[in-house]
């Protein structure tokens, strides 16, 4: 049955992710033509163009802006994409997402804190994520932030970090990374947001929720320090 269960994950990724996939994008003003190169090099897994599959999550990141935004729908052609995917919960997932996370987002006085345990997670679990077109994995907007640094910080578990994937409280994020990811995406539609303060109020939960699951981790789970000992 275990098996049987795996290998109709495996089919239904294969299908998700090599057909035409309607993802969404959330922006404070219309864009019809995502263009390669541009933006921020700091986002979670460095420079590209990040989308999500919830239309919830583009309209709700839409809204934060003062003037109104766009929850943007585009069409991606997948097929014959070079994919990594870092969405497992898994221990392995798990801390290769933390390593390629605290390469772009950390800053120099953040890395140069940790520097000793980022070293090791490099030695152990580091991805060139240059040599892929598109990267499937959890977001970490600053709500959750506090994840990364409390693992960093041996206060947060392996086993209570991969649980709080496991019940999608981080949310995933599709990243078209390479020129030819960048040639495989159409626009669809847009539909107008409003302003409001739903995303605030959205931070102020997801915290909350992360409050409440630290206090569920166990002195018996495996810190970062038994990980990087081999243990």
């Amino acid at each position: 049955m275990f098996c049987a269960i795996c290998s109709l994950f495996v089919i239904s990724r294969y299908l998700f992710y090599n057909l035409g996939m309607k993802l969404f994008y959330g922006a404070n003003k219309l864009i019809r033509t995502p263009i390669f190169g541009l933006g921020s090099p700091d986002n979670d897994y460095g420079l590209g163009f990040y989308l999500t599959p919830e239309e919830s999550m583009a309209a709700l990141w839409a809204s934060k802006f003062e003037g109104g935004g766009y929850s943007i729908a585009f069409d991606v052609d997948m097929k014959g994409l070079n994919v990594l995917y870092l969405d497992g919960q898994d221990e392995t997932s798990v801390l290769r997402w933390i390593t390629i996370l605290v390469q772009f987002r950390f800053d120099k006085f953040t890395l140069a804190q940790y520097e000793e345990r980022i070293k090791k997670l490099r030695e152990l679990y580091y991805v060139d994520v240059s040599a892929y077109d598109v990267i499937v994995g959890y977001r970490a907007d600053d709500s959750y932030f506090k994840y990364a640094r409390d693992f960093l910080d041996n206060t947060l578990s392996i086993e209570t970090l991969s649980e709080a994937m496991r019940l999608g409280k981080l949310g995933k994020q599709i990243v078209l990374k390479s020129k030819k990811a960048f040639e495989r995406i159409s626009f669809l539609s847009a539909e107008p947001v409003a302003y409001s303060d739903r995303y605030e109020r959205f931070r102020a939960l997801t915290l909350n929720q992360y409050k409440a699951l630290k206090t569920t981790d166990k002195d018996s789970n495996t810190f970062i320090r038994e990980i990087l000992r081999g243990k």
